[in-house]
């Protein structure tokens, strides 16, 4: 088990911004994007996976802070 981590609030919703900035950009030039990918981490791990995995961080992580998603909106 891993021990909690703690952020400053404001931190971490800089964090689900800026992840959800990255899942929103990854959508702008997949190409590019994956061939950038190929160059830093090798074959197998696209633009649609960063877009998933950074969209699925920042909901999750807004979640844990009392939001609905990564949008950052009340959860009702």
């Amino acid at each position: 088990m891993t021990a909690p981590v703690c952020f400053d609030a404001a931190d971490a919703v800089e964090i689900v911004e800026l992840l959800c900035f990255v899942a929103d950009v990854s959508k702008t030039d997949p190409v590019s994007i994956d061939a950038a990918l190929e160059r830093f981490v090798g074959d197998g791990y696209e633009a649609t996976d960063l877009r998933s995995d950074a969209r699925r961080l920042a909901d999750s992580l807004a979640q844990a802070m009392g939001f609905a998603d990564g949008s950052l909106e009340s959860a009702r």
